[in-house]
C-alpha cells in the first residue's frame, strides 16, 4: 500500500502519536476508566452509563459522507489494531456543534449558569429547552472531513471563512443561551468518532495505526464533497452508543 502524507498538515502526527502511546502521562486514554469513576467505557470495552446533553449533527444514512465513515471503519474492524479500539454504532455517527453538560456526577464540564446546583439531567434538559425557544440557526452550514484526528476520529472542518465564522458564531450563541462555560470552547476540533481508544500502544504500533488510517482517508473520503446540514439536533444521551432528540433547531 502506498502510504499517503496526512490530508491536513495541521493535524500535528507528533500529537496524535504522544495521545496513542500515552506520552501525556495519562493512565489510560481519555474516557477510559474502570466503572464508577467517571468514565465512558472500560479497558474491555464495556460502555459504562455517561449521561448528558449536546448540541449535534446526526450523518445522514444516505450520504457519501455516511458512506465513507462506514468504509474507513470497517478498515479499522479489520485491522490488527481493532482489539485496541471499542466501535460506535454507525447510526450514532454525529458530528458535535456543541458540548451540554454530562458525566457521572453530572457537570464535570462545567455548570450552566441559573441553574441550581442539585437539579438532575431531564430539569436541565427542560431548562435547556425553554431557552431553546425561538432559537434560530442563520442559515445552513457546510462542512467537510479534512483528516484523521487519532485513528478513531474524523476532523472536520467547516468549508470556508465564512462557514468557518457561521459556525464558531453558533457555538457562542449557544454558549450564552446555555449559560455554560466551556474550557475548550476556542480550541474544540470539530469531529466525528468512530471509535474510542481502550490503551495505550507501543510507539511502532502507534505509527503504524495512524498510518493506517491515514490510508484509510484517503481512499474513503478526501475525495468526499462537504455535507450541508440543515439543523442541529438538541439532545440527550445515557452512554456514547445512543443520543436521542429533543428538540430539532432549524433556519428561520
Amino acid at each position: 500500500m502506498t502510504h499517503l502524507s496526512r490530508p491536513n498538515p495541521r493535524i500535528a502526527r507528533d500529537e496524535v502519536l504522544a495521545r496513542l502511546t500515552g506520552l501525556f502521562g495519562a493512565a489510560a486514554p481519555q474516557s477510559i476508566t474502570a466503572p464508577r469513576q467517571g468514565g465512558k467505557f472500560t479497558p474491555d470495552g464495556e460502555v459504562l452509563r455517561h449521561p448528558g446533553n449536546t448540541f449535534l449533527c446526526h450523518v445522514p444514512t444516505d450520504s457519501p459522507l455516511f458512506a465513507g465513515l462506514c468504509a474507513v471503519q470497517d478498515g479499522l474492524i479489520g485491522s490488527p489494531f481493532a482489539d485496541s479500539m471499542v466501535f460506535l454504532p454507525r447510526e450514532s455517527f454525529h458530528m458535535t456543534v456543541f458540548c451540554g453538560i454530562s458525566g457521572a456526577p453530572l457537570g464535570v464540564g462545567g455548570w450552566p449558569a441559573g441553574v441550581r446546583r442539585d437539579a438532575g439531567l431531564e430539569d436541565i434538559n427542560e431548562i435547556f429547552r425553554e431557552r431553546l425557544s425561538g432559537f434560530r440557526l442563520d442559515g445552513p452550514f457546510r462542512v467537510r472531513a479534512c483528516g484523521v484526528n487519532g485513528p478513531n476520529s474524523i476532523s472536520m472542518e467547516p468549508d470556508g471563512t465564512a462557514e468557518g465564522f457561521h459556525l464558531r458564531g453558533l457555538r457562542d450563541r449557544l454558549r450564552d443561551l446555555t449559560g455554560l462555560p466551556r474550557d475548550d470552547h476556542e480550541t474544540y476540533q470539530f469531529h466525528i468518532s468512530l471509535a474510542y481508544m481502550l490503551r495505550f500502544l507501543p510507539a511502532e504500533q502507534a505509527d503504524a495505526l495512524v498510518s493506517l488510517s491515514e490510508d484509510l482517508f484517503a481512499r474513503h473520503l478526501a475525495q468526499v464533497e462537504p455535507i450541508t446540514f440543515t439543523s442541529v439536533e438538541f439532545c440527550r444521551f445515557e452512554t456514547m452508543f445512543r443520543f436521542d432528540p429533543i428538540c430539532l433547531i432549524r433556519s428561520p
